[in-house]
């Protein structure tokens, strides 16, 4: 359930140009490489090789772009083409694809002399290598995501949303964090919020013992692990607040660009 709270809407913004040596065109596209999408793929492009605005959701490993780009022949290029002209293509495919994983809906399609530009908006639920943080610098990146079904429940059988690393408090000095999931929990049972005052001064963690006692809650619970059934004694739990960082495991990654190859397939 947390994944689903936690989803982010994100826009991408994808373009190429043109040249003397590339067209974008969906008939020649299809007339030059007509299995390297599925006709269905086809569907949602324009005559232009464009994929249409608006009404267009598009499936990873859709096409956005439809290009050809005249090659340049390299002596491998020249041999094969000694045996059979076929085999000797004067064009490669050059198209732009939907690499994410999620589904996108495509929100504006802008075309020029020197190229095109597609932008397409899609929802990322969280998934593992995404950044999340709290109030108080605290900070980590998710290692599992797991269904409610495989998480520690309370005794009432309510699942847990959000398992911290306790050595985030001391590792980074905030125990104010313990502070906000302490009342956090006092707030979700009484409704009332909290106005604390900053650099007001006082000794929190007896504010906080008092608050949780003048309520009858503890701060830790008994928890159960639905999977082996085996109880986890006294766990601090409670309500905090969780960001989804800007940093998710996607924009983290970067790839080198494949060129050409010579015939004893050294890099040309």
């Amino acid at each position: 359930s947390a994944a689903k709270k936690l989803t982010s809407i994100h826009m991408h913004g994808f373009e190429q140009d043109k040249d003397d040596r590339t067209e974008v065109s969906r008939r020649k596209f299809i007339a030059k490489f007509p299995t390297k999408f599925k006709k269905s793929q086809f569907e949602n492009i324009d005559e232009d090789g464009v994929v249409k605005p608006g009404t267009a959701v598009v499936q990873p490993g859709d096409p956005l772009i439809l290009g050809v780009r005249k090659k340049e022949l390299t002596s491998s290029d020249a041999m094969l083409g000694k045996l059979h002209k076929a085999l000797k293509t004067p064009f490669i495919p050059h198209s732009t694809d939907w690499d994410h994983h999620q589904e996108g809906m495509v929100t504006d399609v802008v075309k020029g002399k020197g190229g095109v530009r597609v932008f397409v908006k899609s929802k990322a639920e969280l998934e593992v290598g995404d950044k999340l943080s709290g109030r108080h610098g605290n900070k980590g990146v998710v290692s599992k995501v797991l269904p409610d079904s495989q998480m520690p429940q309370t005794k009432d059988g309510n699942p847990l949303e959000v398992l911290l690393n306790p050595l985030g408090v001391v590792g980074r000095i905030n125990p104010a964090q313990v502070y906000e999931t302490n009342l956090g929990k006092v707030v979700e049972k009484t409704g009332q919020p909290y106005r604390l005052e900053a650099f007001k001064g006082g000794d929190m963690v007896k504010f906080t013992e008092r608050e949780l006692k003048k309520n009858g809650i503890s701060d830790t619970e008994d928890l159960i692990d639905p999977l082996t059934g085996r109880e986890i004694p006294q766990v601090m739990t409670g309500t905090q607040h969780m960001l989804k960082l800007h940093k998710t495991s996607g924009s983290g990654f970067s790839a080198r660009e494949v060129a050409r190859y010579t015939a004893d397939m050294r890099p040309a």
